[in-house]
């Protein structure tokens, strides 16, 4: 989402991003699926609603798909809405959240979600933590939702990344324009 916040931006959608606490030595799956992320979420998402009038959307790529459920989760109406994008939906056996979530984030209570939801994935992602094919799995699971949306995607450039980083499909690497714009559709009729 870094990489993309001008495409937001320019669309007319104010972007924060909050970087990781000085205290946490880095966001992995087993903090941003815990309470005390939940926390921190809830800190940013009130400080955002004090300062502007604006809904909140918390959106998130890859690993971030843990802080996106966590938010959708927790902070219920405090929210407007959540996207995932090549959400992480698998895990390594030598993983620590392995027991307890060997999907990903197909483990935490998405049915308790209710805000709308966009899902993003690109059909050639080869990161083999975020199949694309589990993007369905994730909207299945959002039986609660106001409302799901969820869109493949095909093309862009050659990657330049590995598959599990940015510069390659896992990231829409070329096709940035097009799914942002779809984002702010989304974000804009919800």
């Amino acid at each position: 989402m870094v990489r993309v916040r001008e495409k937001f931006a320019i669309n007319g959608i104010s972007v924060a991003l909050p970087d990781v606490a000085s205290d946490i030595n880095g966001y992995d799956a087993v903090y941003r699926s815990s309470e005390a992320h939940s926390k921190e979420i809830n800190d940013v998402v009130s400080y955002l609603k004090s300062r502007y009038s604006l809904p909140i959307w918390i959106v998130g790529t890859s690993a971030s798909a843990f802080t996106v459920a966590n938010a959708a989760i927790t902070q219920g109406s405090s929210i407007r809405g959540a996207i995932f994008s090549s959400s992480l939906t698998k895990l390594k056996p030598d993983h620590p959240l392995y027991r307890k979530n060997p999907s990903g984030i197909l483990n935490m209570d998405l049915a308790s979600i209710k805000v709308p939801v966009f899902i993003a994935a690109h059909k050639e992602d080869g990161c083999e933590l975020t199949p694309p094919e589990d993007a369905e799995l994730i909207r299945k699971g959002l039986i609660s939702s106001a409302k799901v949306e969820l869109k493949y995607y095909t093309g862009g450039n050659k990657p330049l990344s590995t598959p599990c980083n940015a510069l390659s499909q896992h990231g829409f690497y070329g096709i940035e324009d097009q799914v942002v714009a779809d984002m702010v559709v989304f974000i804009r009729a919800n």
